[in-house]
C-alpha cells in the first residue's frame, strides 16, 4: 500500500452501504482516483466536511491493491459557494464535472486539473459570462486532448480572412468559405482567444456570437467524446 497527499476536486459521489461513499476525485498531481470514504455519512464523520462538490480539498489517500483506494483524511481548502445560488451555473458545474469524470481514468488526467479548477472558480464569479466559460472550458479540453479544430486556415489551406464568411466543416475540422456563412472574424477571434488564453477571459461579446460559438464548441466536444 502507498499513501499520498494531494489537492483534489470531487468529480462524483455515490452512496455505498449504510455509512460509506465511493468518491471519484481529480487530483492535482496524481490524476484521477476512486476512493472509499468509510463512515462519511455518519453524523460525526471527520471526512464529510472535506468532500463537498464545487470545492478544492486537501486529501490523504491510501492506494489499495485494487483500483479502489481509501480516503483517510480531507480538509476543505476552497468552497465556491456562489455556484449553488444560481441554478444555471450549478447545472453547468455538474456538466463539467461529468465530462472530466468521463474522459479521465485512474492515475491519469492531472493535465485537466487546472482547466477544471479555473472553470469552477469562474462559475463562482458573476463577472465571468457563462457562455465564455463554456467556450473556454471546451476549447481547453479539445486543445489538451489534441483534438483542436483548425483555426488558422480554411478547408482549401488558405489563411482565414477577417472580411470573409464561413461555415464549419466537421469532417475536415476546419472552416469553409461560404458567401452566407454564419461564422465571421469575431467568432474565430473568440475561439482563438479561448484556445490560447491560460485562464477564462473576462470579456463581453454579442449574444449571437456567443450562441453560435458555444454551439460549435459543444458539438466539437460531443464528437470527441463519442
Amino acid at each position: 500500500m502507498k499513501q499520498y497527499k494531494d489537492t483534489a476536486i470531487i468529480l462524483a459521489r455515490s452512496d455505498y452501504g449504510e455509512r460509506d461513499r465511493i468518491i471519484n476525485l481529480l487530483c492535482k498531481e496524481h490524476g484521477k482516483a476512486s476512493v472509499l470514504a468509510k463512515g462519511v455519512r455518519a453524523a460525526k464523520s471527520k471526512l464529510a466536511g472535506g468532500i463537498e462538490l464545487f470545492s478544492e480539498t486537501e486529501v490523504s489517500i491510501i492506494r489499495g491493491k485494487a483500483s479502489l483506494g481509501t480516503l483517510t483524511s480531507s480538509r476543505l481548502l476552497r468552497y465556491y459557494s456562489s455556484i449553488v445560488k444560481d441554478m444555471s451555473r450549478t447545472t453547468a458545474a455538474y456538466d463539467y464535472l461529468k465530462v472530466i469524470n468521463q474522459i479521465t481514468h485512474d492515475e491519469t488526467g492531472q493535465e485537466y486539473y487546472p482547466i477544471l479548477a479555473q472553470t469552477i472558480a469562474a462559475l463562482d464569479d458573476s463577472a465571468f459570462a457563462e457562455p465564455v466559460i463554456q467556450i473556454w472550458f471546451e476549447m481547453q479540453l479539445l486543445t489538451t486532448s489534441g483534438s483542436i479544430p483548425n483555426l488558422q486556415t480554411d478547408t482549401t489551406g488558405k489563411p482565414l480572412q477577417p472580411d470573409a464568411s464561413y461555415n464549419f466543416d466537421y469532417d475536415e475540422q476546419a472552416f469553409s468559405v461560404a458567401e452566407r456563412g454564419g461564422f465571421k472574424a469575431e467568432h474565430i477571434k473568440l475561439l482563438r482567444l479561448c484556445e490560447t488564453h491560460p485562464r477564462v477571459p473576462r470579456i463581453e461579446a454579442a449574444d449571437e456570437v456567443l450562441q453560435m460559438t458555444t454551439t460549435l464548441t459543444h458539438r466539437l466536444l460531443r464528437l470527441y467524446l463519442q
